[in-house]
């Protein structure tokens, strides 16, 4: 195939993907299509500008010639490869449970000992540990908040006292509440993508409330089983220039 054919393939191959995506028939344009998706899909939002000169580009070598002629553009190799790749990456982006999460995540249960708790954290370099029951995060701890309220109530413990007493002493019927506001955590379901990711913790930033870790769970809720966590640490970069180059797209 010459490199037009394989670059209106291409171009056919996401068309076809948005139009199925959006239910469109064919009276709506493949600029209106990249501009719907846009809106709903933070991939294409950040891809668009590209797309939309690959559009241009198509329609200059399907349209602006005259008959008989060769076609005013002729996309080198090059072209027509990026453009596949980026193709592909807009259709199935990477997820980051696959790419950038770690799935191993430490995390104790109600019944862990404060001193073991610590030396955990410690050991690990932890700032919070999610806890868990039966494999489901049913609440955040971390050291921060244990002594923000022990300050505030001057509740007495000792270092072998669980983690559920503690709660109890605090009236903590549901520390699961308390994760946006106070520990900074947000949940994404498994299936969510690098782009995903890193836009939830652009947005938290913009409050000045940035994300310590975002925890996967399967519906992207708590009272769910972990399947992975990415930190700061984790991300390629917040920045969406270098994030695109580290992605090859």
């Amino acid at each position: 195939m010459t490199n037009i054919e394989l670059f209106i393939q291409s171009y056919n191959k996401l068309d076809s993907f948005m139009r199925k995506k959006l239910n469109c028939d064919m009276s709506v344009s493949h600029a209106k299509l990249l501009a719907q998706m846009s809106k709903t899909d933070i991939v294409f939002s950040r891809l668009e500008s590209k797309l939309q000169a690959y559009r241009a580009l198509r329609n200059a070598i399907v349209h602006i010639h005259h008959e008989g002629e060769d076609p005013i553009a002729n996309p080198n190799t090059e072209v027509v490869n990026e453009y596949k790749r980026i193709i592909s990456y807009a259709m199935a982006p990477p997820l980051a449970i696959d790419s950038i999460a770690i799935t191993n995540v430490f995390s104790v249960d109600w019944e862990t000992k404060i001193v073991d708790l610590n030396h955990l954290m410690l050991s690990k370099g932890l700032s919070i540990i999610p806890v868990v029951k039966e494999g489901k995060i049913e609440g955040i701890f971390s050291s921060w908040f244990l002594q923000k309220y022990l300050i505030e109530t001057n509740v007495n413990f000792h270092r072998g006292m669980p983690i559920m007493e503690i709660y109890k002493e605090l009236n903590l019927n549901h520390p699961i509440s308390y994760i946006h506001n106070v520990f900074r955590i947000d949940f994404q379901k498994t299936d969510a993508s690098v782009d995903d990711i890193v836009n939830c913790f652009l947005n938290s930033s913009k409050s000045g409330n940035y994300f310590k870790a975002v925890y996967l769970t399967e519906s992207g809720k708590p009272f769910e089983k972990i399947s992975g966590v990415i930190t700061p640490h984790c991300l390629p970069t917040i920045n969406p220039s270098i994030l695109e180059k580290k992605l090859s797209i």
